[in-house]
C-alpha cells in the first residue's frame, strides 16, 4: 500500500457500477518517512480543516504542520505530489459519506485522507467529512485489507458499547461494510492534543466500575500478558504474578492506546480519545494513564529511561493519583502494576518506536524493585529453555563517547523538571504570608553578612555565610523562596559591596562575580529541592555494591576522569588570564560534580579539596591577597562551598532515579 497511493485510493472507491456519475477529487500528497501520511485537497481554503487530521507533537513536526498553509498558498506547493482520482457517485462508500455529511454524493469536496495502519500489516485510512459549510463534521474510519478490516470492525464493536454521555467517550454515528473495505464514522471533535496529565483524573475516575471488584486473572488484558510474559520472562512473570495473586481491583474502560495523539480536550469537561481499537469494556486500573506518561516521555520528549522514570516517579506520588489508586483498590499494587504494564508492552503490543527504551525503563525499575519481590522457582515444561533473566542489568554506556555522554547526561538530570504530570505548589503570595517573619529574618542576616568585607578585609570571602538563610528557607518552604532569598542575597551583597568599595573591582567584574555566585547559590537550592522531593523509586536500602580500587575506577572511567582534568587544567589557565578578583566558582565546581555523579562522593570531594586550593593561589600575584591568613581563609570557604554540593549530590545520586547508578565505583 505504501509503494503507491492510487491503489489504495482505487480500493477506496471501487464500485461495481459502472461510472454513470463520476465524482472528481484532486489532492495533494505529504509524505512522512517515504511513506504517504496525508492527502490534502488541493483546494487552499480546506487546508485549515483538513490538517485536524495531523496531530502534530514534536516541535519540528508541529513546524511544519504550521508552514504547510502557508506552503498551499506559494507555488512551493508544487513540490507536493499531485494526486487526482475518480469515483462513483452511487458507490457504497460515497454513499455512506453523504449520509454523514448531510450532503448528496455528487457534490461531496474532496476530503482530507490520512494514511494509518502498519506497514506489511494493517491497512487503514481515516477520512476527514466535512458539511456544506465546509466545517468537518463526521471522521470516518476505514479498514482495506484483511487485518485492517479486522481491527476496524473490532473497534466498532467497541464503540458502539461504550456507555453513553461518559467523558472520553467515542460515538458511533454509522458503520459500513462492502466486498472491499469495513469502515465506521464518529462525530468530529475539536480541540487540542494534551501536553501533560493535567486534569485527566476526572476521566479515568469516571471510567472505573468502582462498584465492581474482580480478580485481575479475569480480565482480558492480563490473561493476553500471562500467555506472552510465561513464555519469554518466567522468572520475572513468576515474581509479578505472586505479588499480585488473588488481588481484586475495580476494572475500567481501557483504550489501550491513550496518547497526546488520540486524545483531544477543549476544557476539563471536554475531552474525548479516538483510535480504540485496543479498547476493553474491563481493562486493568492505571494501565492507560502510565501509558499516557511513558509513551508521551518516550515518543514525544525523547527522554532517556531515567528520565522517564523520574516522570513516573513525579506521577505515582502525586495526590491525584494516590487518590484513584485509592478507588480503584491498587494502593498497594502500583509497582507491580507498573512493571506489568511495561511488559504488556515488550511482548503483546510490541511497537514499532520506542521499544528499546521501554525494556530499558523496565530493567532500571526491576533493578530498583527486585529486593521487594524474591522470583519464585519456575517450573518449566520439561524441553523448554530457560529465556528469562531474574536479574536483568541495566544497560551500560557504551565506548569512550557514551561515558562522556552518560557523564554529562547526569550532569544535566539536576536541572530536569517533571512536564508531563506537575506537582501543584501553594500560591506563592499564601507561602510569603506564612513565612514572612522567616523572610525577615532572612534579610537581617543577608545585610548583617554584606557588611563583614566592609569591616575585616575586602579580600576576604564570606560566600558561605550568606548560604544559612538560604538553607533555611530550602528546607523549611520551596525552591521559590529558597530562590529569591540566594538572589536578594547574591545582588544585594555585590551592590552594597560595590558602593563602599567603587575601586577594589570594576563594576563589570562586579557583575560576573554576581551572576558566578548565582549559579552557585541557585545550584544548592535545587539539590535540596531535589534532597526534599527525593524519589520514592528507589528505596533506601541500597543494591549490593562492589568497591573499586583506585586504579579500578581509573581504568573504568578514565574517558570522564580524563575530560574533567582537561575542563580542570582550562578552567585554570582562563583564571591566570584574567584578573584576581573575577571569580571562577562554578567552573571549578563543574568537575567536582561531574565526577561525584559519575563516580562517587570521593572522587568529587578530591577534586573540591584541589579546587579549593588552586582558585586562591593563582590570586596570589595580586599584593591583597598575598597574606597567609586571607588565602586559608579563602581556601576553607571555598571548600565548604565545594564539599556541601558533594555532599549533596551524594546523597541525590544514591536514591534519585535520574542517576541510577550503572555501576558504583
Amino acid at each position: 500500500m505504501f509503494d503507491n497511493v492510487l491503489p489504495t485510493i482505487t480500493t477506496l472507491f471501487a464500485s461495481d457500477e459502472k461510472h454513470r456519475a463520476p465524482v472528481k477529487f484532486s489532492w495533494r500528497l505529504v509524505q512522512r518517512k517515504r511513506r504517504p501520511f496525508l492527502l490534502l485537497p488541493d483546494a487552499a481554503e480546506n487546508i485549515r480543516f483538513s490538517l485536524e487530521l495531523y496531530s502534530a507533537q514534536r516541535p519540528l513536526a508541529r513546524l511544519w504542520r504550521s508552514l504547510l498553509p502557508v506552503m498551499f498558498r506559494t507555488p512551493a506547493r508544487a513540490l507536493l505530489g499531485a494526486v487526482n482520482a475518480e469515483a462513483e457517485a452511487s458507490s457504497a462508500l460515497l454513499q455512506f459519506f453523504a449520509e454523514q455529511s448531510g450532503q448528496s454524493a455528487s457534490d461531496l469536496p474532496t476530503p482530507a485522507i490520512k494514511f494509518g495502519g502498519i506497514a506489511g500489516k494493517t491497512s487503514r485510512v481515516v477520512v476527514l467529512l466535512c458539511d456544506a459549510a465546509g466545517r468537518p463534521i463526521r471522521v470516518v474510519k476505514i479498514g482495506l485489507n484483511l487485518e485492517g478490516r479486522a481491527a476496524t470492525e473490532r473497534e466498532a464493536d467497541i464503540l458502539a458499547q461504550l456507555p453513553k454521555a461518559t467523558i472520553g467517550c467515542t460515538t458511533l454515528t454509522g458503520q459500513i461494510k462492502t466486498n472491499s473495505l469495513s469502515a465506521f464514522a464518529t462525530a468530529y471533535f475539536p480541540g487540542q492534543s494534551l501536553t501533560n496529565d493535567v486534569g485527566i483524573e476526572k476521566l479515568f475516575h469516571a471510567w472505573l466500575l468502582a462498584d465492581v471488584a474482580v480478580p485481575l486473572e479475569e480480565l482480558p488484558n492480563w490473561k493476553e500478558l500471562d500467555a506472552a510474559a510465561i513464555q519469554n520472562e518466567p522468572h520475572v512473570w513468576a515474581a509479578l504474578r505472586a505479588a499480585l495473586a488473588g488481588k481484586k481491583v475495580c476494572p475500567t474502560l481501557y483504550h489501550g492506546d491513550f496518547t497526546p495523539w488520540n486524545v483531544r480536550m477543549t476544557n476539563l469537561e471536554n475531552i474525548q480519545a479516538f483510535d480504540w481499537e485496543r479498547g476493553q469494556l474491563q481493562g486493568i486500573p492505571a494501565w492507560d494513564w502510565f501509558h499516557f506518561i511513558v509513551q508521551t516521555a518516550i515518543l514525544v520528549k525523547r527522554h532517556s529511561p531515567e528520565r522517564v522514570a523520574a516522570e513516573l516517579d513525579h506521577f505515582i506520588q502525586s495526590a491525584r493519583f494516590q487518590k484513584y489508586a485509592q478507588t480503584a483498590g491498587i494502593s498497594d499494587l502500583v509497582e507491580p502494576l507498573l512493571l506489568a504494564y511495561l511488559l504488556h508492552e515488550k511482548y503483546v503490543v510490541q511497537p514499532e518506536e520506542g521499544r528499546q527504551v521501554t525494556e530499558q525503563l523496565f530493567e532500571l525499575l526491576w533493578q530498583q524493585w527486585q529486593w521487594k519481590h524474591t522470583p519464585p522457582v519456575v517450573a518449566l515444561p520439561v524441553g523448554k529453555p530457560l529465556s528469562g533473566n531474574p536479574i536483568l542489568p541495566v544497560a551500560q554506556p557504551v565506548g569512550v563517547m557514551g561515558e562522556i555522554k552518560y557523564a554529562f547526561t547526569n550532569l544535566a538530570n539536576l536541572f530536569w523538571e517533571p512536564s508531563l504530570s506537575p506537582q501543584s505548589r501553594p500560591p506563592f503570595a499564601a507561602q510569603f504570608k506564612k513565612h514572612w517573619l522567616a523572610m525577615m529574618l532572612s534579610l537581617a542576616w543577608i545585610f548583617g553578612v554584606a557588611n563583614l568585607p566592609l569591616l575585616t578585609d575586602p579580600h576576604l570571602m564570606f560566600s558561605p555565610f550568606y548560604l544559612v538563610p538560604i538553607i533555611i528557607m530550602a528546607l523549611k518552604t520551596d525552591r521559590r523562596l529558597a530562590t529569591l532569598v540566594a538572589q536578594f542575597s547574591v545582588v544585594f551583597g555585590s551592590m552594597y559591596f560595590y558602593c563602599f568599595n567603587p575601586h577594589f573591582a570594576s563594576f563589570k567584574v562586579i557583575c560576573w562575580n554576581t551572576a558566578m555566585r548565582m549559579a552557585i547559590f541557585q545550584i544548592i537550592v535545587t539539590l535540596f529541592d531535589r534532597i526534599g522531593q527525593q524519589s520514592v523509586l528507589r528505596s533506601s536500602q541500597q543494591l549490593p555494591t562492589t568497591q573499586k580500587t583506585p586504579i579500578e575506577a581509573i581504568a573504568g572511567n578514565w574517558p570522564v576522569i580524563a575530560v574533567t582534568v582537561l575542563f580542570f587544567i582550562s578552567v585554570a589557565v582562563f583564571d591566570v588570564l584574567t584578573t584576581p578578583n573575577m571569580l571562577m566558582l562554578p567552573f571549578y565546581l563543574t568537575p567536582c560534580m561531574i565526577l561525584t555523579l559519575a563516580l562517587n562522593w570521593r572522587w568529587g570531594a578530591a577534586a573540591a579539596v584541589l579546587a579549593a586550593l588552586i582558585g586562591p593561589a593563582l590570586q596570589r600575584p595580586d599584593p591583597g591577597y598575598q597574606p597567609w591568613d586571607i588565602q586559608l581563609w579563602n581556601t576553607a570557604m571555598r571548600l565548604i562551598l565545594y564539599l556541601l554540593v558533594v555532599v549533596l549530590l551524594e546523597g541525590v545520586r544514591r536514591k534519585n532515579i535520574l542517576f541510577s547508578a550503572r555501576r558504583r565505583s
